[in-house]
């Protein structure tokens, strides 16, 4: 289910419009990096435009 394109999809567009009203912004946690990557590459991929207008940060791996 967390893998549904449209619920990555509808998690994605949920962050952006938290961090528009968010004066400081987000902060988002994920299970593990390989969930959080294959999030984050779905989400270039689906809702790229929406995050056109929101920064964001991924912090990397430690160790690779």
């Amino acid at each position: 289910m967390r893998n549904d394109p449209a619920v990555v999809r509808n998690f994605g567009t949920l962050l952006v419009e938290y961090a528009r009203a968010v004066p400081d912004g987000v902060v988002a946690f994920f299970p593990s990096y390989l969930y959080m990557e294959s999030i984050v590459s779905a989400w270039n991929e689906m809702v790229r435009p929406l995050f056109c207008s929101v920064p964001a940060l991924e912090r990397p791996t430690i160790g690779g």
